[in-house]
């Protein structure tokens, strides 16, 4: 899967989600770069201000730098949402729908007003499944805004869909407020947040796999778990990456 993959991380600093003893066993959540990784290992220096320390990241890209990572363990890739010349400039709007306690007719019907949402204001919204039991909207924008302006432009859609969807939709971050709702996340959209790259496997039974959609799939019939390790690739040869515009299809936000 690299060819399509590795296009999605390219020139991004990764978390990693390590299982080196498989997915029944322990889960290690890495960012720093292990100090034996090998020379050739691209990487990028930043500064976190929360942890006032400088952390050594990964940076996606090459086919051997994947392999590398693949064999630590690192079943899933989770990009930033920027590029490292810029890494205070994302690219990219999130908006991560986590079904709870609803099923896909509610999920499916959601990212659709979140997608006519972003119409009206002559935005392109792009979906994937996240390889779980959730639904991913990314909107690529040119580099330019901040991420609290990103943030602040996706908790304003978030708010806007729930309002209008108050029976499926919620984007209050309360627990309580989340049952028998889509919650709508913007939390990835801040800085050294992550979503799961398109094409990454996930670490769970049945080795499902993060797969861009078409709308028309969109539906309350879609079953994420047909995406798998054993079906992805037969989809991208026939397919190819519907995802791919979210790498060329550079949009300015509207004013608020």
């Amino acid at each position: 899967m690299a060819d399509a993959l590795l296009p999605h991380i390219a020139d991004r600093p990764l978390n990693l989600e390590r299982y080196p003893d498989g997915i029944r066993g322990p889960r290690i959540h890495q960012k720093q770069v292990p100090a034996n990784a090998p020379a050739w290992l691209r990487r990028a220096r930043i500064y976190a201000p929360t942890s006032a320390r400088t952390i050594t990241y990964a940076v996606g890209g090459s086919r051997r730098g994947l392999a590398y990572l693949v064999n630590l363990g690192a079943i899933e890739i989770h990009p930033w949402a920027c590029r490292i010349d810029r890494v205070d400039a994302p690219d990219r709007v999130i908006f991560d729908l986590d079904p709870n306690g609803v099923g896909m007719p509610e999920l499916a019907a959601v990212a659709t007003a979140v997608r006519d949402a972003l119409a009206s204001l002559g935005l392109r919204g792009y979906a994937k499944t996240s390889g779980g039991r959730g639904l991913h909207v990314y909107v690529p924008v040119r580099r330019g805004p901040s991420f609290d302006t990103v943030r602040a432009f996706a908790d304003a859609v978030a708010a806007e869909v729930a309002r209008s969807h108050p029976g499926c939709a919620t984007a209050s971050h309360r627990g309580t407020d989340k049952a028998g709702h889509v919650y709508i996340d913007t939390l990835r959209n801040g800085r050294a947040q992550t979503a799961v790259a398109p094409y990454s496997v996930r670490a769970r039974p049945g080795a499902p796999v993060s797969t861009p959609l078409a709308w028309e799939e969109v539906a309350p019939g879609l079953d994420p778990r047909a995406f798998t390790l054993h079906t992805l690739p037969a989809r991208l040869a026939g397919r190819g990456d519907l995802f791919r515009p979210v790498l060329e299809d550079r949009q300015a936000l509207p004013k608020a």
